[in-house]
């Protein structure tokens, strides 16, 4: 299975901290990579790529909370014996 979330979980912090919204994230991403553990041979997750507008009010993602959410999807996918990360940041 090819997976990722993309940024809706950005959307939904407004007015929270990073660390409050990093810690939701990474027990949604838990729970989906669980979901699906049963269901795939292997799990490939394609990373999320840079926000191309950061600082644009009607998306408020922002490229330093993507980076710190890909970075946590590879630690969780280091323990899942066929969870594997594709980082395609640099080649977006």
């Amino acid at each position: 299975c090819v997976m990722n979330t993309g940024l809706h979980d950005q959307k939904l912090c407004i007015g929270k901290t990073h660390d409050h919204c990093l810690s939701i994230y990474t027990k949604n991403i838990k729970r989906y990579l669980n979901l699906f553990h049963n269901i795939c041979g292997a799990m490939v997750w394609i990373s999320t790529t840079p926000v191309r507008n950061p600082g644009n009010p009607l998306y408020p993602q922002s490229n330093a909370m993507t980076a710190k959410m890909n970075l946590a999807v590879k630690d969780i996918l280091v323990q899942h014996e066929h969870g594997y990360y594709v980082d395609t940041w640099d080649v977006a």
